[in-house]
C-alpha cells in the first residue's frame, strides 16, 4: 500500500519538473529561433531608426494601392468582360529582425472575376513587372506555368513583393518593405 502514495509522489515531481523544464526558459520566446528577445530599447531604435527616415506605412499604403489599381485595370483592359476588387487593403507586422518593433508593411490584394487566358497571360505579367520596377522590385521568378494555371513573383529588397497568379479566378497581390506608421512614436530611451 504504501508503494502507490510513493508512486504518486514520484509522478506529481515528474510533472513539477517538465513543466519547469518547458515553461521556464527564456530562450526564444515562442519564436521558435533561439533569440533573446524581446529587444532592449536601444536596438529597437537601432532598428527603427532606418526606417523612420523613409516615408511613412500610410505613405507606402497610398503608393502601393495605386500601384495595385493601375495594373489591375490594365490587366482587365487586356481580357473582355474581366473585372476586378481590392479584396484585402491592409497591413503586417513585420517579421525577422524587426518582429519586437513597431515596424509594418502594406498589403494589397486584388481579386479578379475569372482567370486570365493563356493567350494575354505574357502581356499581363509584364504589366506587374513594369509596374513593380517603381518599387525596386525587379528579381522575377516563376512558380507555376501550366495551361491555365500560372503564379509568378516580382520581388525587391526589404521584403518587397508582388504576385500575379491564375486558374479558376485570378489574382494580384502587393507587399511593402517595413516601414514605421505616422503614429508609431519613437519610445523614450530609458536614460532619459
Amino acid at each position: 500500500m504504501t508503494q502507490v502514495p510513493n508512486m504518486r509522489w514520484l509522478v506529481a515531481w515528474l510533472a513539477v519538473v517538465c513543466v519547469m523544464v518547458l515553461g521556464c526558459g527564456r530562450i526564444g520566446h515562442g519564436t521558435g529561433r533561439g533569440e533573446e528577445g524581446p529587444l532592449s530599447p536601444e536596438k529597437v531604435a537601432e532598428l527603427e531608426n532606418p526606417l523612420r527616415a523613409k516615408p511613412p506605412l500610410e505613405a507606402a499604403k497610398d503608393q502601393y494601392r495605386a500601384a495595385v489599381t493601375q495594373m489591375a485595370n490594365a490587366i482587365t483592359a487586356l481580357v473582355p468582360g474581366l473585372t476586378w476588387s481590392m479584396d484585402m487593403d491592409s497591413w503586417n507586422h513585420c517579421g525577422g529582425e524587426y518582429v519586437w518593433t513597431d515596424a509594418k508593411m502594406a498589403y494589397f490584394m486584388a481579386g479578379f472575376s475569372g482567370p486570365i487566358p493563356d493567350d494575354k497571360w505574357p502581356q499581363a505579367v509584364q504589366i506587374v513587372k513594369d509596374g513593380a520596377k517603381q518599387f525596386g522590385a525587379t528579381n522575377f521568378g516563376v512558380m507555376k506555368d501550366k495551361p491555365g494555371d500560372h503564379d509568378v513573383y516580382i520581388s525587391g529588397a526589404g521584403g518587397i513583393e508582388f504576385k500575379l497568379g491564375t486558374q479558376v479566378a485570378s489574382s494580384l497581390t502587393a507587399q511593402s518593405d517595413c516601414r514605421i506608421s505616422q503614429t508609431d512614436t519613437p519610445k523614450p530611451s530609458p536614460s532619459a
